[in-house]
């Protein structure tokens, strides 16, 4: 029988009084798989983050994937290219990749810091969209609320590889340094408004920008645009 999580089943199994602050990222997980989700649902949760320097950093957990994050947290983002996938798309699902045989949820976080939330889950259980953009939720508050957390992703002068961003997003910085607003980007990709202006909000947050020009100057200071004088990068 197939066990369908949702945001209302969530929330009656006490998903809101387990998140936010006092609630650290070790109790939130902890909460998440004994209390909310339970044992015969879930059997490991962990949290971590992207740092300054694009590697992976554990926040907390518990469980099962604590031998998973130790083993990740130092890494450099670009080693895991599922794990960056999930922070594009936001929710990644791989059946038969978490450590107890059943299903790895890994849930994205882009704002305001990068990082996952990864559940080992029974493959008897299908996550509605609903209820991964409400652990989303709750994953935010513990990385904000995290004494790792920095005021941005990046720091300003700290070089990002171009390997921890996908070959769309390094067009759309391309697009963006050439001043193209997010409806220009997406015609000229074949990708929607709304898509482009996700993939720009990831580039912002990845290299520590808080505008679309000073996402462009850090891109060039990094490396991954050319240093030569573009056209301003309007904002949209």
């Amino acid at each position: 029988m197939v066990t369908r999580l949702d945001a209302n089943s969530l929330i009656e199994a006490g998903i809101l009084e387990s998140s936010g602050s006092p609630v650290g990222a070790e109790r939130f997980c902890t909460d998440l798989v004994v209390r909310v989700l339970g044992h015969h649902v879930a059997s490991g949760a962990v949290i971590v983050r992207v740092t300054e320097r694009a590697t992976w950093q554990e926040v907390g957990g518990y469980g099962t994937l604590l031998d998973v994050s130790s083993e990740l947290d130092g890494d450099t983002s670009a080693d895991h290219p599922d794990y960056l996938a999930a922070l594009r798309e936001g929710h990644l699902v791989v059946p038969g990749a978490a450590p107890s045989g059943g299903t790895l949820h890994a849930i994205g976080i882009s704002d305001p810091f990068l990082g996952l939330l990864l559940i080992d889950m029974t493959e008897t259980v299908e996550m509605a969209a609903s209820a991964a953009t409400l652990l989303a939720h709750a994953t935010r508050l513990c990385l904000t609320d995290s004494p790792s957390a920095s005021s941005s992703p990046a720091r300003r002068g700290e070089a990002v590889d171009a390997a921890f961003f996908s070959p769309r997003q390094l067009e759309v910085l391309e697009l963006v340094a050439d001043g193209k607003s997010n409806t220009e980007i997406g015609r000229r990709l074949s990708i929607s408004a709304s898509l482009a202006k996700l993939e720009v909000s990831f580039l912002m947050h990845a290299l520590g920008a808080k505008n679309r020009l000073e996402a462009v100057v850090q891109a060039q200071r990094s490396g991954l645009l050319p240093t030569a004088p573009h056209p301003g990068a309007h904002p949209e």
